[in-house]
């Protein structure tokens, strides 16, 4: 039977839809998303970045914790030479080759020696000075006269330095009066009652009450 021309014409018709489906790029989920139907070395191509932050992250993951080789270490700095209070010489027992073991005229010291500071606080002891006022007998009159103290030893039985620090700590500080006669017995063994903090802070308070005033006179005056 010979097809007519509309039979010719439906049959085209039936068979676009299939040369559309078949037909990569006018497939309608590759024209939802090109990059499905760009080839695999051109996609990576446009997302070389976004690859090479996939692989750093995958390293940064294997990579080990603590220092890597050829870091600069973010440690303190060394203190020079005229810092140094003390230089103590450490010197190996024995040679990890071998195990010679090295004698004393052996231990000279090297050229370029491993280097470790370390800062430490001196031992931290109140200084306690006995001033005694003495008495004379005089050759002519045969009257004892005796000595008078000093104006700063007959003020305080605490020295300027150990006052500073009671006040440092109280008021900068703000430790509590307590506190700071507990702290003076474990920091600098001496015995401190709540009272003799409080009358140590009260003397400095005087003391710069006068300065402050002119302090703050002298700011408000400023143009």
């Amino acid at each position: 039977m010979t097809p007519t021309p509309d039979d010719t014409m439906v049959s085209k018709r039936k068979r676009v839809p299939t040369r559309i489906r078949a037909s990569p790029s006018l497939n309608p989920a590759t024209m939802r998303n090109p990059a499905a139907q760009a080839p695999e070395s051109a996609y990576f191509v446009r997302n070389s970045g976004k690859a090479k932050e996939l692989f750093a992250r995958d390293a940064e993951r294997k990579r080990r914790a603590g220092g890597q080789p050829g870091h600069e270490g973010a440690g303190r700095p060394l203190e020079g030479e005229h810092r140094v209070d003390e230089f103590v010489d450490h010197y190996p027992d024995s040679c990890q080759g071998c195990g010679h073991e090295f004698a004393d005229d052996e231990k000279v010291p090297s050229r370029r020696p491993g280097r470790r500071q370390v800062a430490e606080l001196p031992p931290t002891t109140v200084v306690i000075s006995e001033h005694r006022a003495q008495r004379l007998r005089c050759p002519a009159c045969q009257r004892k006269t005796a000595a008078r103290f000093p104006a700063d030893v007959a003020a305080s039985l605490f020295g300027p330095r150990l006052q500073a620090a009671v006040v440092t700590l109280t008021a900068r500080n703000r430790v509590s009066r307590r506190d700071m006669s507990e702290l003076a017995r474990e920091l600098f063994g001496i015995r401190l009652s709540v009272g003799t903090v409080d009358a140590i802070c009260r003397r400095a308070a005087n003391a710069l009450a006068e300065p402050h005033e002119a302090l703050v006179s002298s700011v408000l005056q400023a143009p």
